[in-house]
């Protein structure tokens, strides 16, 4: 059984200012890469801390159906769009003692961001059905100059204040819709390239 807060996870960044343009690469998760194994590993993503993210593409049905779409092993869902969404771990109650599971997805943005430019951030969020409780206020987004250290021990917060915290008043619940969430008037106070 499966003890873990999931979430499952689409993501968009798109200018407001003249041509939308999405700054995201690989934003649905499309794009993949072998390594030499079964598995399908994420283009352009990787993880901060030593707790991994999850990858969910239609690919992985023939040898890996619990990483496959729209059935594994958090539940069923199919994807927003495409063939593939990622599935994160954001808390876990019911371990005793409870620990704290945190798991960080990193992209380097397409381009820089312009201090005082308005940007939409928009993202679709499903509760895996293996979830026993929804969450709100903990999923945030932090835009950096570099790619954040990892913390220490490697599954703890990291030392960093995001910059938009996702549905921080409500309860993502929904198990069987992609729920929308956006943020269409975000502005950064500084230059952010990656």
């Amino acid at each position: 059984m499966i003890n873990l807060k999931s979430i499952l996870v689409l993501i968009i960044l798109i200018s407001t200012n003249g041509k939308a343009q999405n700054y995201i690469p690989n934003y649905s998760f499309e794009d993949t890469l072998t390594s030499g194994n079964p598995y399908y590993t994420l283009k352009n993503w990787d993880n901060i801390n030593l707790q991994t993210w999850n990858y969910f593409n239609l690919n992985h049905s023939q040898n890996y159906s619990d990483l496959s779409v729209p059935i594994n092993f958090v539940g069923f869902q199919q994807p927003y769009s495409g063939a593939a969404y990622v599935g994160m771990n954001l808390d876990d109650y019911y371990s005793s003692p409870r620990r704290l599971v945190r798991e960080y997805l990193h992209v380097k943005l397409n381009t820089v961001l312009i201090a005082d430019t308005t940007y939409c951030l928009q993202m679709h969020l499903s509760l895996s059905d293996s979830s026993r409780i929804a969450a709100k206020g903990v999923l945030g987004v932090y835009f950096s100059n570099t790619k954040p250290l990892p913390a220490f021990p490697g599954n703890a917060n990291l030392p960093h204040t995001p910059q938009v915290i996702v549905s921080p008043n409500n309860y993502v619940s929904d198990k069987n819709n992609w729920v929308p969430v956006s943020y269409t008037h975000l502005t950064l106070p500084t230059i952010y390239s990656v």
